[in-house]
């Protein structure tokens, strides 16, 4: 497995947009252009040319053939069956995933949200989180590994994401990474036994 992570920033890289554009395949051109702000353009663009760098440097792929999707829209190689990925963004990082195997990564900046903790998070995570030094830290770690988990699945996110985890303990492990720096945090799912 392999997993890389780059901290993005778009006010320095603005400027740069219209040359990524050109050098984009037109069906991810499209793609790129449906998003609404410039920021997520940029996200979805940087994204991609990692995935890129990537399958060259792992499978020797010199051009990401077009995505399929599947029922839930992750994204595969209807021409690799065998090579699986997946990506991710926040405003100030992109992540991916290259594998053998399924994989879902997730990765979001550091905040802590205590409506939404309240929905998601189970009672002992809950806890955890309110009794850590940094609430913010420990909200997100659980967030992307939840987050994570279903994109490994390849469905969207459910109405009771709280007791996720426990379900999933016995299949799937977990990779995090924390970036002080940056402020963000990327978790990646992949089934045990199985990177």
């Amino acid at each position: 497995m392999k997993v890389e992570i780059e901290t993005v920033n778009w006010n320095k890289d603005k400027g740069q947009m219209s040359s990524l554009l050109n050098e984009l395949p037109k069906w991810r051109l499209e793609k790129s252009l449906s998003f609404h702000f410039d920021i997520d353009k940029y996200l979805c663009v940087k994204s991609f040319f990692l995935l890129k760098k990537m399958l060259l440097q792992e499978y020797q792929l010199k051009d990401i053939p077009q995505f399929s999707y599947g029922e839930n829209c992750k994204p595969y190689f209807k021409e690799y069956p065998n090579i699986h990925f997946n990506i991710s963004h926040c405003k100030t990082g992109i992540a991916c995933v290259v594998n053998n195997t399924p994989v879902g990564i997730d990765i979001e900046q550091l905040h802590f949200d205590k409506v939404v903790a309240e929905n998601i998070l189970s009672q002992k995570e809950l806890q955890i989180v309110q009794n850590s030094e940094f609430p913010e830290k420990e909200f997100i770690k659980y967030w992307t590994m939840k987050e994570s988990y279903l994109k490994l699945l390849g469905i969207g996110i459910k109405d009771d994401m709280k007791n996720i985890l426990d379900k999933c303990a016995d299949e799937v492990e977990f990779k995090t990474y924390v970036d002080e720096n940056s402020s963000f945090v990327t978790t990646v799912a992949f089934n045990k036994n199985k990177e």
